[in-house]
């Protein structure tokens, strides 16, 4: 968020002052000299630097990373599926699963392992690749990278920890992992919030 002015517009408090206004840079709104503090060099209205006090205090700074969008987090994702299961199930339905070529319906207890095998592999990919750059592939094509709250690289422990929510959650049901990144302010998810990541755009 710029503090760039907003000559244009009244300030929020006082609607007589239309001077010298600038962009809060937690909500965005527009306010007077008299209206706003600065912390970190950055403008902060009244209700908005309660919360980027306690943020700073928790070592969560969210003015000084670039948060990276829900669409770009989400063709990473797709694109990181894609590339975990799509090489197993073509294997599966050769070796596996090869009667439902002949209209057999699968065993629903090789489904059940072979599902176990999938949230398997994606907890070691997604912990691995994590652990060791900050990213997955499909994070390396989107641009965006896994850092924690203060825009810091993850720990090897962060990396793993999440990659181990999301595998247990998404096991059961994987709405409920990411859900909170459609409403949150920071757009975290389940496995965001334990782990104390963010995940950012590097581009």
């Amino acid at each position: 968020m710029t503090d760039a002015l907003a000559v244009t517009l009244t300030c929020r408090n006082h609607s007589d002052v239309i001077e010298a206004l600038r962009n809060c840079a937690r909500c965005g709104h527009a306010f007077c000299t008299d209206c706003l503090v600065e912390l970190r060099g950055l403008p902060y209205c009244a209700s908005c630097k309660q919360e980027q006090l306690l943020d700073i205090a928790s070592g969560v700074d969210i003015a000084q990373v670039d948060l990276a969008s829900r669409g770009r987090r989400a063709a990473a994702i797709l694109l990181d599926s894609l590339i975990i299961t799509f090489p197993p199930w073509v294997v599966a339905l050769i070796i596996i699963f090869p009667g439902i070529f002949r209209g057999h319906p699968m065993n629903p207890t090789k489904v059940r392992i072979f599902s176990f095998i999938l949230v398997g592999l994606y907890f070691v990919y997604d912990g691995l690749m994590t652990a060791m750059r900050g990213q997955t592939v499909g994070k390396i094509a989107l641009k965006i990278k896994v850092v924690q709250t203060d825009g810091s690289p993850v720990t090897s422990l962060q990396a793993w920890g999440r990659a181990l929510v999301r595998a247990v959650i998404s096991a059961v049901f994987s709405l409920i992992d990411y859900l909170p990144g459609f409403f949150t302010k920071e757009r975290t998810c389940v496995h965001d919030m334990l782990a104390k990541t963010r995940v950012v755009n590097i581009a």
